[in-house]
């Protein structure tokens, strides 16, 4: 995120802007969704992706583990969709 904010200090545009394709893996994919299918600023990524955050990565390594098992999802797959919409 600090990259990208000081891109746009200076660019004096949005990341948006000065890109035709934004992609990422994982936390950048998170971000890059933010950044282009919602129109927030780079700060209010930021405190989106924090909140999002911490509701999916703060479980502890036994029920990862067990969802791993049970199925084949370290993080609970429902949350996640219900973070995405």
């Amino acid at each position: 995120m600090e990259l990208l904010k000081q891109l746009e200090n200076y660019t004096g545009k949005r990341v948006i802007d000065n890109f035709d394709l934004i992609c990422g893996v994982s936390a950048g994919a998170l971000i890059a969704t933010l950044l282009c299918s919602s129109n927030l600023s780079i700060r209010e990524c930021e405190t989106r992706f924090r909140e999002f955050s911490k509701k999916m990565f703060t479980q502890g390594r036994v029920p990862g583990i067990s969802k791993l098992v049970l199925t084949h999802s370290y993080y609970d797959t429902k949350l996640w969709e219900e973070v995405l919409k």
